[in-house]
């Protein structure tokens, strides 16, 4: 296979031609790379969150157990494989997991709402300085399909930058409709 350089550099031209004008390239590589740290930390935080869950649910599973095993090993002492360990075991150890976990889930479920914020606004800003509307082209909220005009309006647009999407989307939607479309919350 050869290469033909004169086509390459069309070709990068061309699509060169596609990106956003007004992008600060620099400054959208750098809050791409400020996206990518911040969506780690919501990474880790939403680790942690469900890592708390699950010592929740495995504590209380355990404290179940070990309260059904005081009451079947108490009411018959003979099936007892441990002679009064049973009986001198309040479940206090598997109950003071539970509680030491449901103690520190509000405090990461914070954190947790922090860091999407700071996510939140991380993408705002990359959308800014890339002019490229990322939450215009996300799904649609709640695994609902979009209308059929805002597909058609953002398909027909790519590249435009988010200010312009804004003013030329009025035109041919509501303006519920545009802010649905572009994933701006509703007005109230």
């Amino acid at each position: 296979m050869r290469f033909r350089w004169p086509t390459v550099v069309a070709a990068s031209c061309l699509s060169l031609s596609a990106a956003p004008a007004g992008a600060q390239w620099a400054q959208c590589a750098a809050d791409l790379e400020e996206l990518r740290a911040v969506a780690r930390a919501v990474h880790e935080s939403a680790d942690r969150v469900a890592s708390i869950e699950t010592a929740i649910r495995t504590g209380e599973e355990a404290y179940n157990r070990c309260m059904e095993d005081r009451q079947n090993f108490s009411a018959d002492p003979a099936t007892n494989p441990f002679p009064g360990s049973i009986r001198r075991s309040n479940c206090s150890q598997e109950a003071m997991s539970v509680r030491s976990a449901e103690q520190r889930y509000p405090v990461e479920m914070n954190r947790a709402r922090e860091a999407f914020a700071n996510l939140a606004f991380a993408v705002q800003t990359v959308e800014q300085s890339c002019q490229y509307p990322l939450a215009a082209m996300a799904p649609a909220p709640g695994g609902a399909a979009r209308s059929p005009a805002c597909d058609r309006f953002l398909r027909t647009r790519r590249g435009v930058p988010v200010e312009s999407l804004r003013r030329l989307c009025v035109a041919e939607m509501s303006p519920e409709e545009c802010r649905a479309c572009l994933g701006e919350p509703p007005r109230e």
